[in-house]
């Protein structure tokens, strides 16, 4: 960079310059069921988003859509309502005071009337074999980066290597994290698939964002 205004972390790693867009808040929207839910984050932006459900030991899934003029998020599954957290690379908020960031374009990427996305991770501890849901306690208001955590595998007829294998979606309510048992297929024991498709959990703290 040679222009501009540099912000560094206290480790000294780089947090804001006009060559970096940061991810900011942009609002939450309620589901509260199946359907599409229009956002206002244009399609060219990039788009985050986190989830947090009402009711407890509940997954959300979801598609995000950005082939029209903004970002659609479709709720294809769930088991509770809930609030989904948007973020995104653009400003939405110009109070005239404060300080302000400007990229090589003109462009406004960051003012201190914006909440730039901070996350926290934790570990997911399952993987294979698990025959149930499971959950997490983390002692923190949270909302989820939702998606595919774990997988369940129940035998049928163990001795003749049958089993039901299925997808575990994460969800998030209060300060607990949720793995919830979703579909099933039946296999045997020489295919069946043995993945874990989260090491950590992607989560943000909603108390830091109203």
């Amino acid at each position: 960079m040679t222009y501009g205004l540099q912000i560094f972390r206290d480790d000294g790693s780089l947090w804001m310059s006009p060559d970096v867009t940061p991810i900011n808040y942009i609002g939450n929207l309620r589901y509260s069921g199946v359907g599409a839910l229009v956002t206002s984050v244009p399609s060219s932006k990039a788009l985050m988003v986190f989830i947090r459900n009402d009711a407890a030991a509940a997954g959300t899934r979801i598609t995000l859509n950005n082939s029209g003029t903004t970002w659609v998020i479709n709720i294809i599954q769930t088991e509770s309502s809930g609030l989904i957290y948007l973020f995104s690379n653009m400003v939405t908020s110009t109070s005239g005071w404060g300080v302000a960031v400007y990229n090589s374009a003109g462009e406004m990427t960051w003012n201190t009337d914006m909440l730039p996305l901070q996350i926290f991770t934790v570990a997911n501890p399952y993987g294979i074999n698990q025959t149930g849901s499971y959950s997490i306690e983390t002692g923190v208001q949270l909302a989820i980066a939702p998606g595919i955590c774990s997988t369940w595998l129940a035998p049928v007829n163990q001795g003749g290597g049958r089993y039901l294998w299925g997808e575990i979606h994460v969800g998030a309510s209060g300060s607990v994290i949720y793995g919830v048992r979703s579909n099933g297929i039946e296999v045997t024991d020489t295919g069946v698939p043995r993945w874990k498709y989260k090491e950590n959990f992607v989560c943000i703290d909603i108390t830091k964002y109203p």
